[in-house]
């Protein structure tokens, strides 16, 4: 929220403080519009609305790091930001090496009105009880190998 609540000035120190989330090709104009944009607005009231109890999430959170922290030691915690993503729902949770980004508006409810056009089978993920769910599937990914080859034969060879 700390950019929803940024007025145009404050762009710079945000740029400073949050580097990964301002590509450095796109002006300060760029930004400038996106915290005028209307549809922008709206999400931020929708979130504000419907994710109240934030800290009963980050609560969940911190104690999923903490499981993920005993049985991998070597696990680095890192930093949880929340982000609006225009409800890139492929992409809720992005997980690197010192940083998690939320796409915060990808847990309204299954019902709420941005995801009237998703098929039900997605929407009905787009709810904040998956929120710590995403993150372990996310970080699960990093640990677990995948194969390249998407065939079944290949995926019985990984079990093996």
């Amino acid at each position: 929220m700390e950019f929803a609540n940024a007025s145009p000035s404050e762009i710079p120190s945000l740029k400073s403080e949050y580097p990964y989330l301002f590509p450095a090709q796109y002006p300060d104009s760029v930004w400038i519009s996106k915290l005028t944009d209307t549809l922008q607005q709206e999400i931020q009231q929708e979130i504000k609305k419907n994710l109240t109890d934030f800290n009963l999430k980050e609560k969940e959170i911190e104690s999923l790091f903490k499981h993920i922290k005993y049985y991998f030691p070597s696990f680095d915690l890192p930093k949880v930001v929340t982000i609006i993503s225009d409800v890139q729902y492929e992409n809720r949770i992005v997980l690197a090496d010192t940083l998690v980004l939320i796409g915060i508006d990808n847990y309204l409810g299954s019902d709420h009105k941005f995801y009237a056009g998703l098929p039900n089978y997605v929407a009905q993920n787009l709810d904040k009880q998956y929120l710590t769910s995403d993150i372990a599937s996310a970080f699960a990914k990093t640990i677990n190998q995948y194969p390249r080859n998407r065939t079944f034969l290949s995926n019985n060879l990984l079990l093996n």
